[in-house]
């Protein structure tokens, strides 16, 4: 999934990458807006964003994954697993386990001796 952080205006691009990609908080009216506190985000919008709040909105729905979404709660468990790249790593890490550390490999001479 190839997220469009061009159809943010671009002083907010960075900040939502950190989050989605790294789970790095981004500033106030950001952080209103990925936990859907509208009045919030607008009290903390600058005009720039007052005047884009529906594209960003809009790019929240259709471009960003639900997990990182939605309230402070989904915030904090987003930045505790590291964001996109966390979750990533994790499920990488995940798989190499399995292979490596844990039930034989079909074939393998563990397997075949019953070890």
């Amino acid at each position: 999934m190839k997220i469009q952080y061009g159809l943010l205006p671009e002083h907010d691009r960075e900040g939502a990458r950190l989050y989605v990609e790294e789970g790095i908080l981004p500033g106030s009216f950001l952080s209103a807006c990925f936990a859907n506190e509208l009045v919030e985000a607008l009290g903390c919008a600058d005009e720039k964003n007052r005047f884009a709040i529906f594209d960003i909105c809009s790019w929240l729905y259709n471009e960003v994954p639900m997990g990182c979404r939605g309230s402070r709660e989904k915030m904090r468990v987003w930045c505790d697993q590291g964001g996109l790249r966390g979750i990533a790593e994790d499920a990488l890490s995940e798989n190499t386990s399995k292979t490596a550390g844990g039930s034989p490999v079909a074939g393998s001479p563990e397997e075949v001796s019953g070890e």
